[in-house]
């Protein structure tokens, strides 16, 4: 799928086109969105309330002061919080510690920063690959080497890396494509 950067704003409109269909809906209808809200876990019950009141959620990123192993990386351990509240833990190392540089990851922070674009602002910049606030917090580059959210019973691990070149046809268009009128328009 192609995605370019007035789709992702697009995207990024979401929440109001949610705010308009929920007014109008009959009360039946609302009734049922309310009961299905309320089945939700709560961490998702309220992103979605606060995408409703059209508010933006607080994210930082906090140093536990405690270090972890995992594989062959000791590493720093950070909290991710949305409105002060634990919402996932990672465990960084230095980004040369991985025996990366700057350039070897700066393309994730591009990528990090395009889909950002996509991103409702009532979800703030939330991305676990954000570079820049890891540096900021621990002094130096960092990346995770894991990553935990218990609401979504989601564990990462980073076992390996390696670099060697890509074969440059894996960026070639293949044959037989076509763009999807439907989906640059919708």
């Amino acid at each position: 799928m192609r995605l370019t950067s007035e789709q992702l704003k697009q995207l990024a409109d979401a929440p109001t086109l949610l705010r308009e269909t929920l007014k109008s809906m009959s009360p039946e209808q609302r009734a049922r969105f309310d009961e299905h809200l309320k089945s939700l876990p709560p961490a998702q019950r309220a992103g979605v309330e606060r995408i409703i009141a059209g508010q933006a959620a607080k994210f930082e990123f906090r140093d536990t002061g405690a270090t972890a192993s995992f594989g062959k990386w000791s590493c720093r351990q950070i909290d991710k919080l949305v409105d002060g509240q634990p919402h996932e833990s990672l465990c960084v190392v230095r980004t040369s510690d991985l025996g990366l540089t700057e350039d070897d990851v700066g393309s994730l922070q591009r990528f990090n920063d395009f889909m950002g674009q996509g991103l409702p602002q009532e979800l703030g910049a939330f991305s676990t690959v954000d570079r820049r606030a890891f540096e900021k917090l621990v002094g130096y580059a960092a990346h995770p080497v894991h990553t935990e959210i218990p609401t979504a019973n989601m564990q990462m691990t980073l076992e390996n890396v390696e670099k060697k070149p890509l074969s440059p046809d894996l960026f070639e268009i293949p044959a037989g494509y076509e763009e999807d009128s439907k989906l640059a328009t919708h």
